[in-house]
Order: structure tokens, then sequence, then C-alpha cells
């Protein structure tokens, strides 16, 4: 019985320490590899791939090969070999006059990129900060994030991670990285020039809601409308100390209010330098207080029962109706 339990915790041990040892080995490396179009891609990224290369990835744009390998399995001069091979110049190699000459035509590099152009890149290779954005699950698993933003800490220059979460910046020392994602903390990361980075992003730290709140104003002018109204909502109303809808008006300057009758106090409403006669007033699109009513039918509408207000200045739809000469 002892033995049994022995085995069961030495297998248990071992395949522990294979898992963690697997994702301690792992390595990213980044160097110039020569080309022209997607054959060329192709045909870097299929000869690229072999024993103990996990991905690999060939920017045409910037001429960067980037690929996570296995140190214990073969470097990076190897892949670089395997690359010349097929007829392509790397950083360390380059490739046989008859090999590159027997590529297709529309794959001769060189007759476009002189040696300068070459030398320069191999400059902007020592020059970049090449890294790797996963995320990983609850069971360890990592996979890339396609988009992260990467920033430069105090500047404005940053790039996004690809579709195999790479990302490459060009920095003239130390600095400070600011990885972002959408659902995710930021993280910040320290690195150096020709230094390659590895960034993990926790999914446990993955937000679960986003709440967006509106504030509109008081009174407004509708969108929804095809004529132009003003709105004035119930938070408008409370802003007068009013006890009718003829006091209603006192905070809004579309409307003046005058009194009709300076004995009783009667108050009317006037548009545009015109007598309330000229205005149509209707409740719940039904016709409210008109013709001699209009002189003191405000003044029997509570302005704390009112809802909103809706005011169009100006000649308006058919639907109001020919009584609505001012709005």
């Amino acid at each position: 019985m002892k033995k049994y339990i022995f085995f069961w915790l030495l297998l248990i041990g071992s395949s522990a320490l294979g898992q963690q040892t697997i994702k301690e080995i792992t390595k990213t490396d980044s160097f110039f590899v020569a080309g022209e179009c997607d054959e060329c891609k192709e045909r870097i990224e299929k000869a690229a791939m072999g024993k103990g290369v996990t991905s690999v990835f060939w920017d045409e744009a910037k001429q960067l090969l980037t690929l996570v390998y296995n140190p214990q399995q073969t470097t990076a001069r190897k892949v670089e070999r395997r690359i010349v091979n097929v007829g392509h110049d790397t950083k360390n190699f380059t490739a046989d006059k008859a090999t590159y000459e027997a590529l297709p035509e529309c794959c001769h590099y060189r007759e476009a990129h002189d040696d300068d152009d070459h030398e320069k890149e191999s400059e902007n290779v020592e020059n970049k900060v090449t890294g790797l954005v996963v995320e990983q699950d609850a069971k360890g698993n990592f996979s890339p994030l396609k988009g992260a933003t990467i920033l430069i800490e105090g500047q404005k220059e940053g790039t996004v991670s690809n579709e195999n979460g790479f990302f490459t910046l060009i920095v003239k020392d130390s600095v400070t990285l600011i990885v972002s994602y959408a659902g995710f903390t930021s993280k910040k990361i320290t690195a150096k020039k020709g230094q390659q980075v590895n960034i993990i992003l926790d999914s446990q730290m993955e937000l679960q809601e986003v709440k967006v709140t509106s504030v509109r104003s008081p009174s407004y002018i509708s969108p929804r409308s095809a004529i132009r109204t003003m709105v004035m909502t119930e938070k408008e109303l409370f802003k007068a100390a009013c006890c009718n809808l003829s006091e209603s008006f006192e905070t809004n300057a579309s409307v003046d209010v005058s009194y009709s009758d300076g004995v009783t106090g009667s108050k009317q409403i006037q548009m545009l330098g015109l007598s309330g006669i000229y205005s149509q007033l209707t409740v719940e699109n039904l016709p409210g207080p008109r013709g001699i009513a209009t002189l003191w039918g405000l003044n029997f509408i509570p302005g704390t029962w009112v809802e909103s207000i809706q005011l169009s200045k100006g000649v308006g739809s058919v639907v109001n109706g020919f009584e609505s000469i001012t709005g």
C-alpha cells in the first residue's frame, strides 16, 4: 500500500514540475528577415516553424520576425539558418545567390532595398522593445490578446498588439510601458531597448458590468421632434414658486408673462411680443383655454400638476390649427 502511495505522489510531483518547467523555458525573440510580399511571408513563417518553435509572425512592413520557442530544443540561430536556406537574408546570415535568384520575381527584395536600408533595419532592431500580451484563464491557459494598447508613460507614442498578441516599440532607453485592454486593469512594466517582455493580464480582473448614466437639462430642445420644440420638465417648473400655470413660465425667457387685469391679478402669456390670444394652448393635445378664456384660463390650472410643457414659437404645423400665430 505504501508503494502505491509513494508512486502516486511521485507521479503528481513530476507532472507539476513538468508544467512549471514548460512555462519557464518558453522564450520570445525577434530579428531582421528580408522579404517583399505575402508569398515571402508564407515562405518565411513556414521555414521558421520547426522543432521547439511554438509560434512565429513576420511583419512585412517592419521586416521583423517574432517567434516563441523552447531554448532547450532549438535556438534563434538555427531558425535563421532555415530561413536563409529558402532564400531570405537575416541579420546574421545572407542567402546563397543561386537560392535567391530562384525565388519568384515578386520576391526579389534585394533590388528594392539597398545595403543602407539593411543596416538601418539592423540598428532599429537593437532599439526596439518587443513583447507578447496574453490573458490567463481560471485553468491557467494562456491566449493572446489582439488589440491591446501599449503606451510609453509620459509620452504619446504607443502601439497595439496584433492578432497573435505581439507588439514592437522603438525606444531610446529604459521606459515604462502601460498596457491596457478593455475589461482588464491596466498594467505597468519597465523595459529596456533590445528586451523582450511577456505581459500577462489576469482574467479575474475582468469587469462584470459597466454602468452608463446621463443627466438631462431641466429645459431642452427635443431632438426627436420635427418641429423646433422647447421642453420644460418638472425640474424646471420647480424653480418657480408658482401656484398656477401662468406663473410657471417666469424662469423661461421664451415666454413673457404680463398682467391682463390689474384688479384681479390675472396673467396671460405673450410670445413674439403679441398678446396671449394669438398663442394656442393645448392640454394633452386637446384645445385648452382660448378666446375670452385665454385672459383667465391659465389661473385655473395648477402649475404643480403639470409634468412638462412644450413650447413651439412661430407658425407651427397644420396639426396646431390656425390659432397658433405666435406659437
